[in-house]
């Protein structure tokens, strides 16, 4: 069993490396072509508004994640009708929380003053009104169809979820680069050709998953269950919990940028992370894959596969900060040749962000473990404790060390402190059998 889920795992490595090769490429290209386009002001803009929906996107990874947990041993133990009531009661969920949503939206959206949440120039609030309405339209819809994304990642299938991540990107080029030629600067626009073709990429994702290999998990009214729904809240919560307590800690930065120091630099940091992102980005589609072997080598008890292959992940983590300590270094002479002049990124700034990922990627390397058992307490309780230092510390490192952007990257850096130091020691101990207590719940 093991030989087959590494032989898994390596081919969707491997077919990962080509698809998201492509999706970054394609990615990197966008970047400037959207600078033209918006301008650092509305780009800084749109990167806040991006991350308040990224936010709103961990209800997905809530109980998303909770279907990837559950579904991955219901297949491992080839249980397949409990797999399509799981498939089919997250779909209905799903349904559910989105015709709310947009109902609470619609309700309050008149009583919200968008403009003063996101720092926006009187020039631009109109604009941003419109832009706003149009993504939570896209977004609740996209709620929906993507969870045909997590289907394949329970069941190891990360690869062809990604090829439909390349073909988003793909069409969203098409769709901005003549833009530039025949369409005035707009967020509107811009919120259009983005959203648009990754809500066509997830539509034509879930036709190719339920009418082909997954037709026998494909949703169906007559398999929602409620009181299966409400077996797995649990571990669904502590998921969404979990998430938003981490993607909050780094998200937030983009608000926090906004507001203390203006939507352009807000256009400064994620100009940085991206570039460091060309390298981190290969690391994480190793460990993505892992995450649902992780739960199949759990559930039969397979501490062999799972000992390798964190080792393995250590191994490449030090190639990786040696890659990234090179990209930084020859950095002042990529973002000219990348995004041209319009936006001036200092080294020191590009080095604070490396620091902060190759943080995040060694963390990574362990949660994909204790995650993978659903042993999440520890896990929750670090999350908690970085949100309730980053924020603060950022903003004291602004107002009253004058550090500026570089004081809220490096707040980030040290809230990830913790996990780093204590993950490692958690996974070690449910490994050698002796977690116990809350390292074991």
């Amino acid at each position: 069993m093991s030989t087959e889920r590494t032989l898994r795992y390596k081919k969707n490595v491997v077919l990962s490396t080509v698809f998201l090769s492509f999706s970054a490429l394609l990615g990197y290209i966008l970047v400037p072509i959207s600078l033209k386009f918006l301008g650092p002001e509305r780009y800084g803009l749109w990167a806040v508004l991006g991350s308040v929906f990224m936010w709103l996107g961990l209800l997905n990874m809530g109980y998303g994640g909770g279907l990837r947990f559950h579904l991955a041993r219901s297949l491992a133990k080839n249980e397949t009708v409990l797999a399509r009531q799981y498939v089919s009661t997250t779909y209905a969920l799903f349904g559910i929380i989105s015709i709310l949503l947009l109902a609470v939206f619609f309700g309050l959206n008149n009583f919200i003053n968008w403009s003063v949440l996101f720092n926006t120039p009187a020039a631009l609030v109109h604009e941003m009104n419109t832009t706003v309405v149009v993504m939570v339209v896209f977004f609740s819809i996209n709620f929906i169809i993507s969870l045909g994304r997590i289907v394949l990642v329970a069941d190891q299938r990360n690869s062809s979820a990604d090829f439909f991540t390349m073909l988003a990107n793909a069409l969203t080029i098409a769709g901005i680069a003549p833009a530039l030629y025949f369409f005035p600067s707009s967020l509107v626009l811009y919120c259009l050709l983005v959203r648009g073709p990754a809500l066509l990429s997830n539509i034509v994702m879930s036709l190719f998953i339920y009418a082909g290999k997954y037709r026998f998990i494909r949703p169906s009214f007559k398999q929602i269950s409620f009181k299966l729904a409400r077996s797995y809240s649990g571990v669904s919560t502590k998921f969404m919990y979990m998430q938003v307590a981490f993607i909050l800690a780094i998200v937030a930065n983009n608000i926090l940028i906004a507001h203390l120091l203006g939507p352009s630099q807000v256009t400064v940091y994620n100009i940085a992370l991206q570039y460091i992102s060309v390298g981190t980005f290969l690391f994480r589609m190793l460990v993505a894959p892992s995450g649902s072997a992780m739960i199949e080598a759990h559930a039969v008890k397979d501490k062999t596969w799972i000992k390798k292959t964190l080792f393995f992940f250590i191994k490449v983590w030090i190639f990786l900060i040696i890659g990234l300590i090179g990209m930084t270094l020859v950095s002042p002479w990529v973002y000219p040749l990348w995004i041209g002049d319009s936006v001036n990124i200092p080294l020191r700034l590009t080095f604070i962000v490396m620091v902060s990922e190759v943080l995040i990627n060694w963390n990574s390397i362990f949660s994909s473990h204790v995650v993978g058992t659903g042993r999440l307490f520890m896990v929750m309780v670090l999350a908690t404790l970085r949100i309730v230092i980053h924020i603060p510390l950022a903003i004291f490192m602004v107002r009253f060390c004058k550090m500026g952007l570089e004081g809220i990257v490096i707040s980030s850096a040290l809230c990830t402190l913790f996990s780093a130091v204590i993950l490692p020691v958690q996974s070690r101990l449910m490994i050698n059998g002796r977690a116990k207590g809350i390292w074991n719940t």
